[in-house]
């Protein structure tokens, strides 16, 4: 998670800058409560919205790595139709927003299942 405001698409260059990451893509509700309850932890700098890895291609909402969005957590009276990329709130609501407003990011990557401790090294 990242405080400092950004946009959607400074915010997907900041997460892919490093360790070839992207904006958080949730493909099951276990994910989304882990995200919904680290934004909950969050400062609420950023009118309590974060930008995820959700984006609009034609009529059909997708994540950031094609997969189609299965599961919808739309709050009421959205998407609107006035945004292209999506936004998600401490109560794990999704709004679509244009992705220039400057919001919080959510970044993940890829794991290669190797955890070390700061400062700690291989001998």
């Amino acid at each position: 998670m990242r405080l400092k405001g950004s946009t959607w698409n400074e915010g997907q260059e900041t997460c892919s800058d490093f360790n070839k990451g992207g904006l958080v893509v949730m493909e099951t509700e276990g994910e989304r409560n882990y995200i919904k309850s680290m934004i909950r932890l969050a400062s609420n700098k950023f009118e309590n919205k974060w930008y995820i890895g959700l984006k609009k291609e034609g009529d059909s909402w997708k994540w950031t790595n094609d997969i189609p969005v299965t599961s919808s957590h739309w709050s009421n009276g959205q998407p609107s139709g006035q945004g292209n990329v999506g936004v998600m709130t401490s109560d794990g609501m999704w709004f679509d927003e244009d992705g220039t407003k400057p919001y919080g990011i959510i970044c993940e990557y890829e794991s290669d299942g190797v955890c070390v401790q700061p400062g700690a090294s291989f001998s």
